[in-house]
């Protein structure tokens, strides 16, 4: 698994990701605040950026953000959703070689993005653009499985899901990786209410789902259906997700721009 073959995985899943995928609480952007002295004049790039989950947090505070995003479908996706924002720019490129300027950012920001990177080579040009005060902060998002719900759902993953224990074993590598690296954490609960369209759409976000046409895709469906009308209340089940939140000043006075 490397990054140029994470550039073509979502390719198909934008409407999905766009639509259905969660967004992040502003409770992450007040921790900013309160632990980094995050600042409406700071400029922030958001690495992975997607459709711009994560990036319309930091718009809505106010600050520029250069969103990185070398999928040319994700990348359209977040022109279009953030079209309203006139303090964002779009970037074709790749984590791990930004093109930004040495020292002219903030902020790195890494939403559920980070296990897609080369680790190594993407923290060092996040320090190269980082300003000498510069914070990384990689967010992760976990399922919790602590309701029945829940713990249905990631075994309906586990089951249907193409490649899904690879990508698990990859992230828990990489969160030892930053913990090895003196990267500090914290956790924060997250949770809503869905309707079936939306835990449909939900699943089909996630790259390693299998698609129209594979032979798993009708009968996850059908299993989703069942799973849904199991555990449903007025309509509606409860994701629950665990936000890891790594985070550490990585900024540094002079480093070469060895990707250009």
């Amino acid at each position: 698994m490397n990054s140029t073959d994470a550039t073509r995985r979502f390719s198909s899943r934008v409407e999905h990701y766009g639509r259905h995928r969660l967004g992040y609480p502003t409770v992450l952007v007040d921790f900013l605040k309160d632990t980094c002295d995050l600042a409406p004049d700071h400029v922030v790039a958001d690495v992975g950026c997607g459709t711009g989950l994560l990036a319309k947090l930091f718009l809505k505070n106010g600050n520029l953000v250069y969103g990185i995003e070398p999928n040319p479908e994700m990348r359209a996706g977040a022109e279009r959703a953030l079209r309203g924002y006139d303090r964002f720019r779009s970037v074709d490129a790749r984590g791990e070689c930004t093109i930004l300027p040495d020292s002219s950012i903030d902020f790195v920001t890494v939403g559920r993005t980070f296990h897609w990177l080369e680790p190594e080579a993407a923290l060092a040009e996040f320090a190269r653009i980082l300003r000498p005060e510069g914070w990384a902060v990689i967010v992760w998002v976990n399922k919790k499985t602590s309701s029945a719900f829940m713990a249905a759902y990631d075994a309906l993953l586990l089951t249907y899901a193409l490649d899904r224990r690879e990508v698990i074993h990859r992230r828990r590598r990489l969160r030892r990786f930053l913990t090895d690296r003196a990267f500090q954490s914290q956790v924060f609960e997250d949770r809503k209410a869905i309707t079936h369209e939306n835990l449909e759409g939900h699943t089909l976000s996630y790259s390693s789902s299998p698609a129209p046409g594979h032979p798993l895709f009708a009968p996850m469906l059908d299993a989703l259906r069942v799973l849904f009308n199991q555990h449903q209340r007025d309509g509606r089940v409860t994701l629950e997700h665990e936000l890891k939140v790594d985070y550490k000043r990585l900024g540094v006075r002079s480093l070469t721009n060895a990707c250009w």
